[in-house]
């Protein structure tokens, strides 16, 4: 890009950012990398990522200009020629538009489409809305967005976590590198957008007051996460035969998911652990993933509104056997001692699932089915590399029922037979409607 008073030589440095600039406020970290990882001559370097955001922004700002001008007259044109205040929706809502493509979509010919080639037993799922949560970071409202946020606490208030991670070092936001100053003489964007506050109307009176910053949370207790979600609901026991009872487990962790607000925007506060040898990389891109194994007991997940009585997840089948460090060193479902009715199980050494493998899903308490690692993996679909969607659920005749109407439902989830640790299974997303 093209600077009106160059005073950098560009050319030479393409890359002005740093692992770390010293504050007298965090001195306890590990040994920071001179630059990011992934310079090479070859990628673009910032001043062009720079270049590009602002040419892509003015589109954005372009078009805000033209809609506010489309607004303004409108508001003011005579009531007879569909003008004046309430504005019609027609002229700043999107709400026929998205109504039309819907029906687009629900009329259109499945079989013709990929999606429909891809799920040719259940092509519904190509046509139906979906809602979900996953542990893939970034992610918007990461807090109330993640498969945590919709699971149900276990008798003593346990939430499946975030194990191995470390305690955030800072959680203020990061200072300005000296490189990174603007240039003499060249426009401080930044600064420009800063220098106007949203205004807010307090008792009758116009003030300035500043976005409020995201809260950020450095522990993986639930009670640390911030998570006002239906998980605090009241506990729900409910009898699958005469001894059993759905009540969640304490094994089931999330691995690889970073601590901190991992929301990709320059707010997000992301894995400023004490392990992370470039602190001030803002890096958000993280894989977390939810983990469970035949000790682990009863994942129980709360959705809201459900009408189509579909619940599907995207599984990883790649994952060693013994790997939920939650279940390490148990021999028993849940931890349980042999007075709390536990049954040792034996730890397996081969890397084969037993034959007594079972994966067994209740809905609201009913067991819809026990499956074998055959029946189970019949269910899924390969999509693309590493990319596994398993149909757990599917009761197509709640969505053809004649008095059908959004339902809270409780998904439970685990796995059975002799297999303990070594049977496994991680999910990364989950999606229902």
């Amino acid at each position: 890009p093209e600077y009106k008073n160059t005073t950098v030589n560009f050319s030479e440095k393409k890359y002005n950012a740093a692992c770390w600039t010293g504050r007298i406020d965090v001195p306890d970290h590990d040994v920071q990398y001179e630059g990011y990882g992934g310079q090479k001559s070859f990628h673009p370097g910032n001043y062009v990522h720079q270049s590009s955001a602002r040419k892509i922004t003015l589109v954005f700002l372009r078009a805000l200009d033209e809609a506010l001008t489309l607004w303004e007259e409108k508001a003011t044109a005579p009531k007879d020629e569909g003008g004046g205040i309430p504005l019609d929706g027609r002229y700043w809502h999107l709400r026929e538009e998205d109504k039309e493509i819907r029906r687009a979509l629900k009329s259109t010919d499945v079989n013709a489409t990929g999606c429909g080639q891809m799920f040719g037993m259940i092509q519904r799922l190509c046509t139906t809305p979906m809602r979900g949560a996953g542990e893939w970071t970034p992610r918007r409202d990461p807090d109330r967005s993640s498969i945590r946020a919709l699971a149900k606490p276990a008798e003593d208030g346990y939430v499946p976590g975030m194990l191995g991670s470390h305690e955030q070092l800072y959680v203020t936001r990061d200072v300005l590198q000296p490189q990174q100053r603007v240039p003499m003489g060249e426009v401080d964007v930044a600064m420009v957008a800063r220098s106007l506050p949203p205004m807010t109307r307090r008792r009758g009176k116009r003030s300035r007051s500043l976005l409020s910053r995201p809260t950020s949370f450095a522990n993986n207790t639930h009670s640390k996460m911030g998570l006002e979600s239906p998980v605090r609901a009241h506990h729900v026991r409910r009898h699958l035969d005469g001894d059993t009872k759905i009540v969640p487990g304490q094994g089931w962790t999330v691995e690889g998911h970073p601590l901190g607000f991992c929301d990709g925007t320059s707010n997000s506060e992301c894995y400023r652990e004490k392990t992370n040898h470039c602190l001030m990389s803002g890096h958000n891109d993280a894989r977390g993933v939810m983990k469970g194994d035949g000790l682990s007991g009863w994942l129980v997940l709360q959705l809201k509104d459900v009408t189509e009585g579909i619940f599907m997840s995207r599984m990883e089948s790649y994952h060693d056997y013994n790997s939920n460090v939650r279940t390490r060193g148990w021999t028993t479902v849940n931890n349980r001692t042999e007075e709390d009715g536990g049954r040792q199980r034996r730890e397996l050494k081969n890397e084969k699932l037993p034959e007594t493998w079972q994966f067994e899903l209740a809905v609201n308490g009913v067991l819809q089915y026990s499956w074998n690692s055959t029946e189970y993996r019949s269910h899924c679909y390969y999509l693309a590399y590493n990319n596994d969607i398993c149909v757990l659920w599917d009761d197509e005749s709640r969505a053809n029922s004649s008095n059908k109407k959004k339902e809270d439902v409780e998904i439970a989830m685990r796995l059975r037979g002799e297999g303990g640790r070594t049977s496994l299974i991680a999910m990364t997303h989950v999606y229902y409607a």
